[in-house]
């Protein structure tokens, strides 16, 4: 299954969620006399992504040095659909809606209407923020699952990479395409494998990130979480909670430091027990 090989990138890059570069080798000539600017490991591989993903999700171009060959993968949404009900993969819900669903109960199953109320001193959640429920793919269940405004689906940009990278790496007797990505590079058969950025959704970011209201204790986690992954914002938790932690010891060293500038002792006595 050939896929066109661009010579520039897509006019909307973003449309595309995981891209793998793979390097070019010069003047490779195949037995029918066809030139073939990468290798055979590199060219069964990518033939595998096409079969897999299909033609219509992967967009092949080259640099413009004519040293990297860039294969785009875009996930298709109506197989992670598929792939998502199977693994009983649980998404967030929109905590409106399901709050209208609760309260509205469902007569035919015999469910009474509840309704939860919010207690701020309690909680600065509300009761239905952040709760998650097995996805499954019937029509009219898809709108109690919260989407990024403008989307029409759920399987925003993350977990759409959480998806291709398990496709990528989950054996062909599961329809994957069985690569082990780090060897790939280690051997230099791939170059590169990266996700790529879209520029709304890091703008929207910084927005909420990148300003002079945003102090180290209070990260749009959520935000960061959704456009880096799970294991950098779990970073920035505990950089949250480490700021957190050290305001109080960092009030008192100023302290502390403006007294020893008063009397111009640096072998004040508290000092020992502040380094404690």
């Amino acid at each position: 299954m050939e896929v066109v090989i661009h010579d520039i990138p897509p006019d909307h890059i973003e449309q595309y969620d995981f891209c793998i570069v793979f390097p070019i080798i010069d003047n490779k000539i195949d037995d029918s006399d066809n030139p073939i600017n990468i290798s055979e490991e590199a060219y069964d591989i990518i033939s595998k992504i096409v079969l897999i993903f299909g033609k219509n999700y992967i967009y092949q171009y080259d640099c413009i040095k004519l040293n990297q060959r860039f294969v785009l993968i875009r996930g298709s949404v109506s197989k992670i659909k598929a792939l998502a009900e199977s693994d009983q993969y649980e998404l967030l819900l929109d905590n409106e809606i399901s709050k209208q669903v609760l309260m509205s109960g469902d007569p035919f199953h015999n469910i009474e209407p509840v309704y939860i109320p919010h207690d701020p001193p309690s909680s600065k959640l509300k009761p239905f923020d952040y709760i998650y429920g097995r996805y499954r793919n019937i029509a009219n269940l898809q709108n109690i699952y919260w989407r990024p405004h403008g989307m029409n689906h759920p399987f925003r940009r993350s977990i759409r990479l959480e998806y291709i990278y398990k496709i990528l790496k989950q054996s062909e007797r599961n329809n994957g395409v069985a690569l082990d990505l780090r060897l790939l590079q280690y051997k230099q058969i791939i170059s590169a494998y990266y996700p790529i950025h879209t520029i709304y959704e890091l703008s929207e970011l910084e927005k909420f990130w990148l300003n002079i209201t945003s102090m180290p204790w209070n990260q749009p986690l959520f935000h960061i979480k959704e456009y880096f992954g799970v294991r950098i914002a779990f970073n920035f938790i505990y950089l949250d909670h480490l700021s957190d932690t050290l305001l109080l010891p960092t009030l008192l060293g100023i302290t502390l430091q403006i007294i020893i500038f008063y009397y111009n002792n640096y072998n004040i006595q508290i000092n020992p027990i502040f380094s404690l």
